[in-house]
């Protein structure tokens, strides 16, 4: 825009005509003001590439590389957490299983005893000749007996006339028995017991007598 003067004011017209009007300033054009916007754009830059500096840096807790190392350390206690959370489930599975099977033996020790009074009441109806449906009776209950510790794989150690073994058989006393191999089982004290390999009771028999040299 040009200037724009403005003459002397006529007389009588204002309260001081003999004053001229001061010139007003040129004014620049609006699009000739880039100054501030370049300031802004390098300030912007310099912001980012102070951001990138530190993101670079390897300061603790804000580097790349620190970030990293935390969670490859993250990562590993992770690993050594399942690992340790894997084994106490087994141990604790284990455990369990334990427990469960002492139970079921200590249950069914409760029957060994019942067992060995059968047996010895059998053996003296026979001897004194009690009534047979009396002897039949208890031939059954003791079968029925058998039948249950053999649903959980409980057997009778063998003992009359099998080979003394330490492992299963306990010797209460020796005696001479011509009729015997030495080291044979001559008579059975106390029924044995054994489950899947483990001895539950031993049973307790009388062995015969090594015979001397001739």
């Amino acid at each position: 825009m040009g200037k724009v003067k403005i003459g002397k004011a006529e007389k009588g017209k204002g309260k001081h005509p003999e004053k001229e009007c001061l010139e007003p300033l040129e004014q620049e054009p609006l699009g000739e003001k880039s100054e501030p916007l370049e300031v802004e754009a390098e300030s912007e830059s310099a912001s980012a590439a102070a951001l990138n500096a530190l993101e670079e840096s390897d300061g603790p807790g804000l580097g790349t590389a620190e970030l990293k190392k935390q969670l490859a350390d993250l990562g590993k206690q992770t690993l050594y957490l399942q690992a340790d959370f894997a084994n106490y489930k087994r141990n604790a599975e284990q455990e369990r299983g334990r427990s469960l099977e002492l139970g079921k033996e200590l249950a069914l020790k409760d029957l060994f005893p019942i067992i060995e009074h059968l047996d010895r009441a059998i053996a003296s109806g026979v001897q004194y000749s009690i009534d047979a449906s009396v002897l039949k009776g208890l031939e059954l209950v003791k079968k029925e007996l058998l039948r249950i510790l053999e649903k959980y794989q409980v057997e009778r150690i063998k003992t009359v006339g099998e080979k003394f073994d330490p492992k299963i058989h306990d010797a209460i006393s020796v005696i001479d028995s011509p009729d015997h191999p030495p080291g044979t089982i001559v008579l059975e004290h106390q029924p044995g017991f054994q489950r899947e390999g483990k001895v539950l009771q031993p049973a307790q028999v009388v062995v015969a007598k090594d015979r001397p040299a001739t």
